[in-house]
């Protein structure tokens, strides 16, 4: 599961080069949500289910204090899954159209945030 957050991550760095920043957006949430879900398995969850970043840290953050110092700020990341992935997601619009390059940069940001602090505590665990 962290190989596939980073994996999401990447896509959505990549997408930077083809200027698609829906693209960015949209896989900068799955990274983020991907490497939180990688954490609650490696802390012994057995299933871990939902697409929202900030109801996965939550829970997160009961495993480690950086989660939730952290949690607010990635809730960001949710507000991309849904309007970015579908063309009827925002009312009036097309993601090309509304999301720019400063917000595609921050999502990556947020994301590569999220990546780094679950690889850093699932690192401290050293079962892994």
């Amino acid at each position: 599961m962290a190989g596939t957050s980073k994996r999401r991550l990447k896509v959505g760095k990549d997408a930077r080069r083809t200027r698609r920043l829906p693209y960015r957006l949209l896989f900068s949430s799955a990274g983020g949500r991907k490497a939180i879900k990688a954490l609650l398995y490696a802390m012994g969850e057995t299933i871990v289910l939902g697409h929202s970043v900030n109801v996965l840290a939550r829970k997160a953050a009961q495993y480690d204090e950086k989660i939730g110092e952290k949690c607010e700020k990635w809730s960001v990341l949710d507000g991309y899954y849904i309007p970015t992935r579908y063309p009827n997601g925002l009312p009036d619009g097309i993601p090309a159209k509304v999301y720019n390059r400063e917000i595609a940069t921050k999502a990556v940001e947020l994301a590569e945030d999220a990546v780094s602090t679950v690889e850093e505590i699932i690192n401290d665990l050293g079962t892994f």
